[in-house]
């Protein structure tokens, strides 16, 4: 158990690509600016230092940062290791990468609500802004995740059935919807790294329908498996989920694993870590050895804490 941070200090940890550096948003001092801090957590260099002043999204390679021009209601795509910039007309909304990071999306809704009566406009382009053009039109719907480089995961609200969303694959390629499964309403959707089992909690009227659930989307005919724990959940590789149970009262919150091929739970860190998470602001490193996470005292951030996974 390692702290990286001190105070009140920081909201939104991330890891790189490789898992080597966290990094984070803060503004240390009144002197320092505000932007994306990093630690380097494999190195001697233990002090954070500045990343980059833009608050923006990172492409799958690291190489290219999307941020919001806010005065012009566009947004900028940087190229991190010259500066260039392209500007891309996106009426004030954020830029989204594709798993392949060679364009980008956004989505133009007709309201400040995607769930209201009228349409929500997929857009797509070149990360340079090029070749910008309209690719789907949602009604009442929204996009989750990636399920390739030219499908989206799309959550519609269902017409037919009370409570019900509907799961579909939007095709990227020719705006078609494919149904995949109508289930109970529900939120915090997380989809496994191979893209094959979505996780979703579930809140509604009707108990049994309650709780947190996995779906296999290769394998639909399977009703989806209502997992053994609440709280909140990460990935941590194609099998294992993290979860830390909904205590209101804790002390202390404690990270399980579940194997969901052999149903299995195990306590990952036995000793007393006496850190309570702050927001729900954790993340698990994508090498699945590390948990980052910010603390927090009372109603005070306690800085950035990183716990190392034993087997």
């Amino acid at each position: 158990m390692r702290q990286l941070t001190q105070g009140d200090c920081c909201t939104s940890p991330f890891w790189n690509s490789d898992s080597t550096e966290v990094r984070f948003i803060d503004q240390p001092s009144p002197e320092k600016p505000l932007g994306i801090w990093g630690v380097n957590i494999s190195g001697f260099e233990t002090a954070p230092y500045l990343i980059t002043t833009r608050l923006g999204t990172y492409s799958p390679n690291e190489q290219l940062l999307a941020y919001p021009d806010r005065d012009k209601g566009t947004a900028i795509v940087e190229r991190l290791e010259d500066g260039q910039q392209w500007e891309i007309n996106t009426g004030a909304n954020g830029l989204f990468f594709t798993p392949n990071g060679q364009e980008v999306l956004w989505m133009q809704p007709s309201s400040d609500n995607p769930w209201a009566e009228g349409e929500n406009t997929i857009w797509l382009a070149n990360v340079d802004g090029s070749n910008a053009r309209q690719v789907a039109n949602l009604q009442q719907a929204e996009p989750m995740d990636w399920l390739a480089d030219d499908q989206l995961l799309v959550v519609t609200q269902s017409n037919g059935s009370a409570g019900k969303m509907l799961l579909s694959a939007l095709s990227l390629q020719d705006g078609s919807q494919t149904p995949l499964r109508e289930v109970a309403r529900m939120q915090d959707l997380l989809l496994s790294p191979s893209k094959q089992w979505l996780v979703y909690s579930s809140f509604n009227p009707n108990i049994e329908e309650n709780g947190i659930w996995l779906v296999d989307l290769q394998n639909l005919q399977e009703p989806p498996q209502k997992l053994p724990f609440f709280g909140t959940y990460r990935w941590r590789d194609d099998e294992h989920l993290i979860f830390v149970p909904f205590e209101p009262n804790a002390i202390q919150h404690n990270f399980y694993e579940y194997d969901f091929l052999t149903s299995q739970v195990r306590l990952l860190f036995a000793g007393n870590t006496r850190l309570l998470i702050a927001n729900n602001d954790w993340q698990i490193s994508p090498d699945g050895s590390k948990i980052v996470l910010v603390a927090a005292v009372g109603t005070n951030l306690n800085g950035i804490w990183v716990l190392e996974i034993r087997e």
